[in-house]
């Protein structure tokens, strides 16, 4: 499968989906993790990555607002 055809195949699932009726996460947290990066504070980022996770936040989400991959994030802080 060529690039174009997952993006067509991805753009038809998001068609699909009913915004009434699929859960969306907030951006509480990931918007903390900013926060929390921008003070350079250690503890407090280590904090709100915890509180992030155990709300069901994705690594993922983490590193995204870290500005690194799930994976990485996962690896520094899980």
């Amino acid at each position: 499968m060529n690039e174009a055809e997952e993006l067509a195949l991805a753009e038809a699932w998001l068609d699909q989906l009913d915004p009434d009726t699929v859960e969306g996460r907030g951006t509480e947290h990931f918007h903390r993790i900013r926060q929390a990066v921008r003070s350079g504070d250690r503890d407090r980022l280590t904090r709100e990555i915890s509180l992030a996770r155990e709300a069901g936040d994705s690594w993922a989400m983490v590193g995204c607002a870290l500005g690194i991959s799930g994976r990485a994030a996962q690896s520094q802080f899980g």
